[in-house]
Formats: C-alpha cells, sequence, structure tokens
C-alpha cells in the first residue's frame, strides 16, 4: 500500500507540515491562551506546556510527529491533548487524543485515529482531528470559570 501523491504528481508533504503547523497556530494555541488564563488564575500552577516532538518509532523506519499541550486542571490533574502524525509502511495514521495524569496512573479520556495512504487527506484528517481533540474540555476549566 502506497502513500498517493498529489494529482499533479509532486508530494503534498508540505500539505501535511502546514496543516500540523496550522493545527498549533489554530486550534492548539487557542486552548494554550484559555488554559494559561486559568492557570494565571489559580496560585502555584504550573505553567501549560505546548510543543512538537519527532522520533523514530522502535527500531524500525518509521517516525511520528506530535503535538502536545500540557496543562493542570483545579484538582492539580495533569490533562494533555495530543495530536499525531505517524508513518505506518506506506500509510500515515493521524491521532488524537485527551488523557489524564494522576496517582493512579494515566487514564485516556478521548482517542481518536485515522489511517490513510492519501497525503492530502492526511492534512484534512490533522484539521478535523485537530478541533476535535481540542474541544474536549470535560473536567477542565473554560474561560468563563
Amino acid at each position: 500500500m502506497a502513500v498517493r501523491r498529489s494529482e499533479a504528481g509532486g508530494s503534498t508533504l508540505p500539505d501535511v507540515l502546514r496543516a500540523l503547523a496550522e493545527a498549533r497556530d489554530g486550534p492548539f494555541y487557542n486552548l494554550f491562551v484559555t488554559v494559561t488564563k486559568g492557570a494565571r488564575s489559580k496560585s502555584g500552577a504550573r505553567p501549560p506546556d505546548i510543543g512538537f516532538r519527532i522520533y523514530r518509532v522502535a527500531d524500525g523506519g518509521d517516525a511520528c510527529v506530535v503535538l502536545h499541550l500540557s496543562a493542570p486542571r483545579l484538582d492539580d490533574v495533569e490533562q494533555t491533548w495530543t495530536l499525531s502524525v505517524q508513518t505506518d509502511g506506506r500509510a500515515l495514521v493521524v491521532s488524537g487524543e485527551v488523557s489524564v495524569e494522576n496517582e493512579r496512573g494515566s487514564q485516556q479520556l478521548f482517542e481518536t485515529s485515522r489511517r490513510t495512504t492519501d497525503e492530502t487527506q492526511a492534512a484534512s484528517l490533522i484539521h478535523e482531528i485537530a478541533q476535535e481533540v481540542c474541544a474536549y474540555r470535560e473536567g477542565f476549566w473554560t474561560e468563563e470559570d
């Protein structure tokens, strides 16, 4: 199964990378601003952390790029929103997750994942999944709190 390129024959890798940047500058940054306001209102709260990671998957030839945002909730539980794009052979897997970390370990609150062999579709999935992930605010403060 090969990753399909754009109809013009060129790679759409720039579109995938641009979609990741737009997810960071759009829904993830908007959420970062929201949780930063909440963290400032709570004395002693750690500031939220937003960033990218890229790494090789195990010892194989696949790689993964992860966009993440972590912030402490009002109950001191760490909540993390992630969006990842991973190569899987000749396909791309776009995933989103919201999880919390507390004294009992890690708990997944929301997860979605879609696989595609089309880079153009991967860019669209990045936008879609970023919106889904960043919309998940259950148990977290909002601007109105």
